[in-house]
């Protein structure tokens, strides 16, 4: 092993046993201590490390120093003691996380708004020299008509939510690169695992584990509202899965049907929710096996495609898994020893993302009721009697791309009296208010204007002035009215003209 600390060699300081490599599909962390002198050497919490697998060889891990334990390993006094330090990181994912922003965006894909939020939070020239560079950017969903808003959050944030609605994962790789993607390439591991392995070096204590969490064969993707007024869903299924379930689990008492709802105002498209749905199902929709097992081989590497046939474990034909997890320790005598995680695939089908564990998979499930979620829009009916999933929209302006029968609560207006003051002859329409009121001294005319006029508009006329007001309109049939002075015209629209009520 060769260990880089701001791009300095600092293997020969690595305490005995203490090195510790955990990866997975979407992670790693680093664990290793050194021993140094305080007046020679100490390393400093955010610093780069890297580990490698030799000089000039395979960098195993890329990350920041993230927490740093330091322990005095002598009564010597001064900076001449001997101090262990605890280095931990893990990886290069937590930068997003410190990086916050406001902005908003309209009609992009997933993939260009992390390139877009990449460029301005991450930028080099405005907020410094990150060195975070772009890997592999898919394109992912389209958000369509409606606009993508960002309000004090973190990069990672966005990230999260971004992959959430488009069935994608990512991930910044030891060469500090962001990828934003669907499915890794799918590469095969060095080994496969059979009977005979197990009773090798190669393979020891094998343990396989069956479990229905997070377990779904028929996914429900559900999104925002389409322009019909609909709630705009998909559906994905196994139907070989669900078979296979019903025969194991008895057709007289199961249908064999595991289904799992994922909800998402942002996703509002057809093919965005297929996506979702049928991403979710490549990780979720096979016979939930994990295998586990320790070798005395360093060369596991997550997230590649492995062949598993064990017969003793019910396995009887070759078994399509995914490496989820490495994690690599120092024993006593110095050698490494792995400890390898892997999770049924379809070989078909291929899925190189992670499986969520329990506390992953409530916190997406919070995640999503916080975000809105957690639950459908509200339903409408209309005077024909059929009924509608809408949103509804609480603020001043009129919403931009609202969907059919959409309710707008106008919060410049609520359900009072929009008031002006007129001192001189105006034209006055239903736009500017319910309740107008005339001052001055001198005679004028106030013309109503009915173009946008409709049944049930109010409007209500006070004469304040000290002259009489003539209010130019068509009222109750006859053109024009005078409205003396201290007294109001109250008039109510029936589609045609104004009447006084």
């Amino acid at each position: 092993m060769y260990l880089l600390i701001n791009s300095v060699d600092k293997t020969d300081l690595i305490a005995k046993n203490s090195l510790r490599y955990s990866g997975n599909v979407d992670s790693h962390n680093l664990d290793v201590s050194i021993n140094t002198r305080a007046s020679s050497y100490m390393p400093h919490i955010g610093q780069d490390i890297k580990l490698y697998s030799s000089a000039g060889g395979t960098v195993i891990f890329g990350g920041v120093i993230k927490t740093l334990t330091k322990e005095k390993l002598e009564p010597m006094a001064g900076s001449n003691a001997y101090i262990k330090v605890g280095i931990s990181s893990d990886g290069y994912g937590s930068i997003p996380a410190r990086r916050n922003f406001t902005d908003n965006y309209t009609s992009n894909e997933t993939g260009n708004l992390i390139s877009a939020v990449r460029t301005m939070v991450l930028n080099n020239v405005t907020y410094g020299n990150e060195n975070i560079g772009l890997g592999n950017i898919t394109a992912g969903i389209t958000i369509e008509s409606e606009y993508y808003s960002v309000e004090c959050q973190s990069a990672k944030e966005v990230f999260d939510d971004l992959a959430l609605i488009s069935g994608c994962k990512w991930y910044i790789d030891n060469s500090k690169q962001l990828n934003f993607v669907s499915e890794d390439t799918v590469t095969t591991a060095n080994h496969t695992i059979s009977a005979t392995d197990t009773e090798s070096n190669l393979i020891l204590d094998m343990v396989v584990t069956e479990s229905l969490e997070n377990y779904a064969n028929k996914i429900f993707a559900a999104g925002g509202i389409g322009d019909d007024g609909n709630i705009i869903y998909a559906t994905a299924s196994l139907t070989s899965a669900i078979t296979e379930r019903a025969s194991i689990e008895g057709t007289a008492n199961s249908s064999g049907v595991y289904g799992f709802v994922i909800q998402d105002d942002n996703i509002d498209s057809m093919t965005a929710a297929s996506t979702v749905a049928e991403n979710h199902l490549k990780k979720y929709g096979f016979e939930p096996q994990e295998i586990s097992f320790y070798s005395y081989t360093t060369d596991w590497v997550a997230g590649t495609q492995i062949s598993v046939n064990l017969p003793e474990f019910g396995m009887t034909a070759a078994t399509t898994c995914l490496i989820e997890e490495v994690t690599m320790t120092q024993e006593d005598n110095g050698i490494l020893k792995s400890y390898i995680k892997c999770t049924r695939r379809d070989s078909a089908n291929f899925s190189t993302q992670k499986s969520s564990g329990g506390v992953e998979f409530f916190e997406r499930i919070i995640a999503g009721i916080n975000s809105g979620g957690g639950g459908l829009p509200a339903v409408v009916i209309d005077d024909t009697g059929t009924a509608y999933y809408v949103k509804i929209y609480v603020q001043d302006g009129e919403p931009a791309g609202a969907k059919a029968k959409s309710v707008w609560i106008d919060t410049d207006d609520y359900s009072r009296y929009d008031y002006l003051k007129i001192t001189a002859a105006a034209t006055i329409t239903v736009e500017d208010g319910e309740f107008f009121e005339c001052t001055g001294t001198a005679a004028y005319t106030v013309t109503i204007g009915t173009a946008s006029a409709t049944a049930g508009c109010l409007m209500i006329i006070k004469n304040s002035n000290t002259q009489t007001i003539s209010a130019a309109a068509t009222i109750d049939g006859v053109s024009g009215r005078d409205i003396a002075t201290t007294t109001a015209l109250h008039m109510i629209h029936n589609g045609t003209d104004w009447r006084v009520v």
